[in-house]
């Protein structure tokens, strides 16, 4: 092989050789520019993901101080049973016996409304019932 040939090969695969680590090199110097993008990124991330926790934890406390407040206080409006079939046959016993309203209320230990209420839904079944007699 001739010498010019030679040089020209060498200074070929040089230029070659040069190419590829300039190119090597863009390649390391564009995955650290990412790098540090995604780590500027994930820091971002990791600084809302804080604010989101101390907003739920924050919400969540002051659930459970409402929870423990209303369980504290004391209910005005306490939720009694539904009248019963036994509640609403003593009612209607005590009645045939002849005992007035407020007496039923008293010895049943309920409110008179419901007593009064319970004797108008009786009355109210009876006339459906029984129709009244025409007068003759």
């Amino acid at each position: 092989m001739s010498a010019s040939i030679a040089y020209t090969l060498f200074g070929a695969t040089l230029s070659a050789l040069s190419a590829a680590a300039l190119f090597v090199v863009y390649l390391k110097w564009t995955a650290r520019r990412k790098e540090a993008g995604w780590r500027e990124s994930c820091a971002l991330l990791s600084e809302e993901v804080g604010v989101v926790r101390q907003q739920y934890d924050a919400l969540r406390a002051e659930l459970r101080s409402s929870d423990t407040a209303i369980a504290a206080t004391p209910s005005e409006y306490s939720v009694r049973p539904s009248l019963n079939l036994a509640k609403r046959t003593g009612i209607l016993r005590h009645h045939r016996r002849g005992e007035s309203a407020e007496g039923i209320a008293t010895a049943l230990q309920i409110p008179r409304s419901e007593v009064d209420l319970v004797l108008k839904i009786h009355q109210i079944g009876l006339q459906m019932v029984v129709p009244a007699k025409e007068p003759v």
